[in-house]
């Protein structure tokens, strides 16, 4: 049965960003007479083989030993208790009873219950069910992950694999400027004569399509690419690495990602520098800065973006988004709920396409433009997201959150999963509020917790 479960297991690596999925629920994504995906519930078909894999693993005994281990360090013994108190000059941190992987585990609960709490209060119960769901199957995956069911080479060339066919389906889609007929993986309807698809335009005039992967966008795709290849990339040794790193750059090539571009060279740059600074107090202070510095660029986003134009549309709707989530906090400073920011959005523009109001609601809240049904979209930061959806409380948690990994980071982890997944989070919402990149946030942290290494490096 092991054996079994090992098999299932790389099955679900290699194909969860595979998006076939069922529509379960869009009580309010009619309201405005559009569908609205943001606040409709969806099962993924990799997720149930998720669940379907858990469950086998606890009925059939194979977890008796690996269970115990994901909580293992929630448990002080005596004798770690003895030692800590005899040199106070120091946390003593390793062994069962890490200190600082038992206050992720306490601030993690404490965000996921202010979630729903907000979410709840807010009045969408569905919705709450949904993320408490999407939170279970991500404990779900962490157990597996840290479970040594397989070991972290074997996961990591099955996430090769993934990463190859996700690459080979774009490059495709881009070869031949449209889908190629894999809907049944989950792949989305493209062309270069369909509307809202993303595109480039050519110097011919020639309107070609990025690269989509089975993702619903090519930003997915790329942030996918980046954050898989920065946790497999210290698992992989010789001509592997080499492959990783071409299919790496044809991927983001075809995916036509700015920002992921961004990424890859601002984890270039931390790389060199961290192969410079050997010193662990040095790496430790440079990842305190760089998350400061994410954090007030964020914050300048936030405040200033009603200031700034561009002549470039995506820019320019970035902007709105921003000012929008700006008006959003100031109005609701303890959170809309999860999922729900595109639903404020439309109550403050309600008569944006022709709602029944007639628009007399409109920017009473939020926007303060009209905005066409497919402008309604989560502002694209996470941490703004989080902050409009989870309230101030909710934000500080996260903060919470990255400042103790960083903390217990002085002893294990490899780091550029972390910054790959830090630096990203400022340019799309996908980690947050899909199914995808919730399971991305996972994997990243499950690779993280890794005890192998034992220092904070790249």
């Amino acid at each position: 049965m092991q054996r079994i479960l090992q098999i299932l297991f790389g099955i679900f690596l290699f194909s969860f960003p595979f998006g076939y999925r069922w529509l379960v629920y869009e009580e309010t994504a009619y309201r405005f007479g559009h569908f609205n995906p943001f606040v409709s519930g969806f099962v993924y078909l990799p997720e149930i083989l998720l669940v379907a894999i858990f469950v086998l693993w606890v009925g059939f005994g194979v977890c008796n030993k690996s269970f115990n281990s994901c909580f293992r360090s929630l448990r002080v013994s005596r004798d770690e208790k003895t030692r800590r108190g005899a040199d106070k000059s120091r946390s003593y941190r390793g062994g069962t009873g890490d200190v600082a992987v038992q206050r992720l585990y306490v601030v993690s609960v404490l965000f996921v219950f202010n979630a729903l709490l907000v979410t709840f209060w807010r009045g969408d119960f569905v919705l709450a069910m949904f993320f408490l769901v999407r939170m279970l199957e991500m404990g779900m995956l962490y157990c597996l992950l840290t479970s040594r069911l397989l070991s972290f080479s074997q996961m990591a060339r099955w996430l090769l694999w993934g990463v190859c066919a996700q690459v080979g389906i774009a490059f495709l889609q881009y070869y031949f400027n449209h889908s190629i007929g894999l809907g049944l993986l989950g792949e989305s309807k493209i062309g270069a004569d369909i509307l809202n698809v993303a595109k480039t335009n050519l110097v011919s005039g020639i309107k070609q399509i990025r690269g989509y992967g089975t993702f619903l966008h090519p930003n997915i795709l790329a942030g996918y690419l980046l954050l898989v290849t920065s946790v497999i990339f210290v698992h992989l040794k010789g001509w592997w690495r080499w492959l990783l790193l071409l299919i790496l750059l044809l991927g983001l090539y075809v995916s036509g990602s700015h920002a992921a571009w961004i990424v890859f060279g601002l984890l270039i740059g931390i790389s060199f520098l961290f192969s410079l600074w050997k010193e662990q107090r040095l790496r430790r202070r440079a990842t305190v800065l760089i998350v400061t510095i994410v954090m007030l660029v964020s914050g300048l986003l936030l405040f200033d973006s009603h200031r700034l134009s561009s002549d470039k549309l995506s820019f320019e709707q970035r902007f709105e988004q921003n000012s929008i989530s700006r008006n959003m906090i100031i109005a609701h400073p303890f959170g809309v709920g999860v999922r729900n920011f595109t639903l404020e959005m439309e109550l403050a523009n309600c008569g944006a396409d022709g709602g029944t109001d007639g628009g007399t609601n409109c920017g009473t809240n939020c926007g303060m433009t009209k905005l066409k049904p497919w402008e309604f979209q989560p502002v694209h930061n996470v941490f703004l997201l989080t902050l409009n959806e989870t309230g101030i409380q909710g934000l500080l948690l996260l903060l919470a959150l990255i400042f103790t990994w960083v903390y217990r980071c002085r002893k294990q982890g490899k780091a550029l999963g972390f910054f790959a997944l830090l630096l990203f989070a400022p340019f799309d919402h996908f980690l947050w509020d899909s199914w995808a990149g919730m399971m991305l946030i996972v994997l990243v942290f499950a690779f993280l917790a890794e005890k192998r290494d034992t220092e904070l490096s790249i």
